[in-house]
């Protein structure tokens, strides 16, 4: 295990947590063959390769930056939409931005660079539920992401 890395593992149940799985995914990257919608059961399950934004202190190098598997797992899926992503292309990765709420429509919409767009929409009548662990040991990551502020 990298120094300063403890394993996450957490439950949301809650959309107001939703802005903090958006912090810890921030900059994972997802291939599509990594993503698994099960429509009978009404889950997704997908496995990123996570930067640690957590282990950086104070946005400084110290012991060097860490990433690591990290599995998501959403129950109560109505469907899965995708925008500007080749899907023909599951070995393709894409970047994570952003993970939004929005509670009119009941979706949660994973916004990529690049454009691209997926939605998980739940039943109306379910209550969020996601469960997100970190997958064996974190490895060394030799540079932190940044973005441009255009």
């Amino acid at each position: 295990m990298q120094k300063n890395h403890k394993i996450l593992q957490l439950t949301i149940n809650d959309t107001d947590d939703i802005s903090i799985l958006s912090s810890l995914t921030q900059d994972c990257l997802l291939s599509l063959c990594d993503m698994q919608y099960i429509k009978y059961d009404k889950i997704l399950t997908m496995i990123v390769n996570r930067f640690c934004w957590e282990d950086i202190d104070d946005n400084s190098y110290i012991d060097g930056y860490n990433r690591t598997h990290t599995a998501l797992y959403f129950n109560n899926i109505d469907g899965v939409e995708m925008r500007d992503m080749d899907i023909k292309n599951k070995d393709a990765t894409h970047n994570l931005l952003a993970i939004t709420y929005n509670d009119i429509l009941n979706i949660i919409s994973f916004d990529f660079s690049g454009g691209g767009v997926m939605r998980l929409k739940f039943f109306k009548s379910s209550k969020l539920n996601c469960m997100v662990k970190d997958m064996g040991e974190a490895w060394p990551s030799k540079s932190k992401p940044s973005h441009s502020n255009s």
